[in-house]
């Protein structure tokens, strides 16, 4: 996988600018000659370390310059109350604490394992009491039959340690005045893609799709409400506003179906041996939405995402507007306060990728990936999201607003660890051998 642009400084994981009151061509030069030395995982803890133990007893803000007094309205909205320069602050404080421990801050449990697993599996999980086996330790969590103990995980765990290296490398040219924009073309994607599914999925799902995919919510528990399917039909209609004649559909369209529950025996028995094959062709389409046991209205039914036709000039457009908008903000120019906002802009950027659904397979994981390297490349950390499951029915400022939340989380547990390094959650996921 190659991603020359994001690696060329930076191998660490943990932004090593923090509490360094040097100038950036002494980090620099510093840098370039450790990375001879520190080229694998495993020896990422001894860099760390040794940049922790380098810049100890110096101090300084470790915010971007264009982070100094921006105010995120999607994190005043979560309950915030600092703006980004003193929350990235805190994240690279709390990462500097951690390091002097010998912790890399990335690899504790509670913020690795939720940035793949749903969050309430994980916390299960934890709650479970199984002998023999450490329930902080999500290698094994979604093992398949017949596939490679810990291969689901190993394959998510490789991509998202390229990210990290990716984003390190991008922190640093930013701080140094030699950023050119993320690297988020097809090519990357497709890399990017490939290395999250590893060897565990078909060749089919790793490719660019070339025809229509959907999206299913066609069971009871599934269905989401009403007004998050009047959300998804809010937040991606605007193309039929656009003045284009004739007007384009909508990114993503939903399909209102009958529920699985509502079929024949006989119909339900013929999907069941369909296996992962989605069948909507029988599904009735019908309008029947029905009330959860907490009264809230819901509707089955089924997603369409963008037409296969679309998906290259989608991805082309998603690149240029996050790399115009990063660049927007780092050159201080004047633009909306919301359309500059770092969590604003990988917020959208992730739901956009959801709703392109460029892969038949895997799309979720890779477009949480792709925030990421936003997120963590301007200072910020990997967000702790409470439901991986509600981008697409969430509208864009809502959905900004629980990546901020969650963007809190992980800080919040990153300073309760370099407190209390000891207790169960602090617990480190081992580095496979990448």
């Amino acid at each position: 996988m190659s991603h020359d642009r994001g690696k060329a400084i930076g191998l660490t994981q943990i932004d090593m600018n923090e509490g360094c009151d040097l100038p950036g061509g002494t980090l620099f030069a510093v840098k370039r000659g450790m990375l001879a030395i520190f080229k694998k995982p495993k020896t990422f803890m001894a860099y760390n370390v040794f940049f922790a133990a380098f810049c100890f007893g110096f101090s300084a803000t470790a915010c971007l310059p264009a982070l100094r007094g921006l105010q995120s309205e999607a994190y005043r909205q979560s309950g915030g109350q600092m703006d980004l320069c003193q929350l990235a602050d805190r994240y690279a404080a709390a990462k500097s604490r951690l390091a002097r421990q010998g912790v890399d801050a990335l690899q504790i449990a509670d913020v690795r394992a939720p940035r793949f697993i749903q969050v309430d599996h994980w916390e299960a999980r934890k709650r479970q009491r199984v002998p023999f086996r450490n329930n902080y330790d999500p290698r094994t969590m979604y093992d398949r039959p017949g596939q490679e103990q810990g291969s689901v995980w190993e394959a998510w765990n490789r991509a998202a340690l390229e990210i990290d290296r990716s984003a390190a490398g991008y922190h640093d040219q930013i701080t140094e005045g030699r950023f050119q924009g993320l690297d988020l073309s097809v090519e990357m994607i497709l890399a990017l893609h490939r290395q999250a599914m590893g060897n565990i999925e078909s060749q089919v799902i790793t490719q660019i799709r070339t025809g229509p995919v959907i999206g299913q919510a066609m069971t009871r528990a599934s269905a989401p409400s009403l007004s998050e399917i009047q959300n998804l039909n809010r937040s991606w209609s605007s193309r039929r506003d656009s003045g284009e004649q004739p007007p384009r559909e909508s990114l993503v369209r939903w399909v209102s179906t009958a529920c699985f529950e509502e079929l024949s025996a006989e119909t339900q028995a013929e999907i069941s041996r369909s296996g992962r094959r989605i069948r909507n062709d029988l599904y009735p389409q019908q309008e029947k939405p029905f009330a959860d046991s907490r009264g809230v209205q819901r509707q089955c039914g089924y997603f369409v995402y963008s037409p296969p036709e679309e998906v290259a000039s989608q991805l082309a457009s998603l690149h240029e507007d996050v790399n115009a908008k990063i660049g927007r903000l780092l050159s201080g120019s004047e633009g909306a306060k919301a359309e500059l906002d770092p969590i604003f802009i990988a917020a959208k950027a992730q739901r956009w990728f959801v709703a392109i659904h460029p892969f038949i397979g895997g799309n979720g994981r890779t477009s949480r990936l792709l925030m990421d390297l936003i997120l963590q490349s301007l200072g910020l950390p990997v967000p702790q999201i409470s439901d991986v499951n509600r981008d697409l029915t969430t509208d864009n400022e809502a959905w900004a607003v629980e990546i901020a939340k969650g963007i809190e989380k992980t800080i919040q547990i990153l300073e309760n660890c370099s407190e209390n390094p000891f207790i169960p959650q602090c617990q480190r996921v081992p580095w496979s051998d990448l």
